[in-house]
């Protein structure tokens, strides 16, 4: 199955690392992702999968198979579009799961090769870069490969190792909500 090994960090600034993407890699687009996540009846609050609208109309839902590995995600995804998200939405609902969180990402997506490089905006939480390859199986030397050439861009732009974000964007809305924006010893406020 294919993977999905991904970097993210903190951008500390944001236009000097816009400059760097316009003038290396190509722009493809500039987006807003809408996600829920829902939990199932029997997962408490932890998310199981995901509704993502970027346009009206199709939406895409995705189930994850998490793992941190060097700081990078390495994700196995099932997806599938659904043509009306209302209805898959209610569908979900009356069969017991329940809404867990929101998350909103707004940006810009470049890429390089079969590299994919995002600057968002996470809304709740700031700034930051992506960068993802999709790797088409899970041989532990491709993936190294794939981590090697994530980092290698990551570094080039000048970003910092310190700025890398190990944490999910879920887990790091539901911190702060359940702290209620206060920084707390574990997760303090990042530049």
């Amino acid at each position: 199955m294919p993977v999905e090994v991904e970097l993210k960090a903190w951008v500390k600034d944001r236009s000097s690392l816009e400059k760097k993407l316009k003038e290396r890699f190509d722009f493809k687009k500039t987006y807003i992702k809408k996600d829920i996540y829902y939990s199932t009846p029997h997962s408490g609050l932890k998310e199981r999968f995901r509704l993502r609208q970027e346009e009206e109309g199709e939406a895409l839902v995705t189930i994850k198979k998490k793992k941190i590995v060097k700081k990078t995600e390495q994700n196995i995804e099932i997806e599938f579009r659904v043509s009306d998200p209302q209805a898959f939405e209610q569908f979900v609902l009356d069969i017991g799961c329940r809404k867990v969180i929101k998350k909103v990402k707004r940006g810009d997506l470049y890429t390089a090769g079969e590299i994919n490089i995002e600057l968002t905006m996470v809304e709740d939480l700031g700034e930051f870069i992506e960068i993802e390859k999709i790797v088409e199986s899970e041989d532990s030397n491709l993936l190294e490969q794939a981590r090697e050439e994530i980092n290698y861009i990551l570094h080039s732009l000048g970003v910092s190792p310190d700025q890398i974000e190990e944490r999910y964007y879920v887990d790091m809305l539901k911190e702060k909500i359940f702290r209620k924006g206060r920084p707390s010893a574990k997760y303090p406020e990042h530049p």
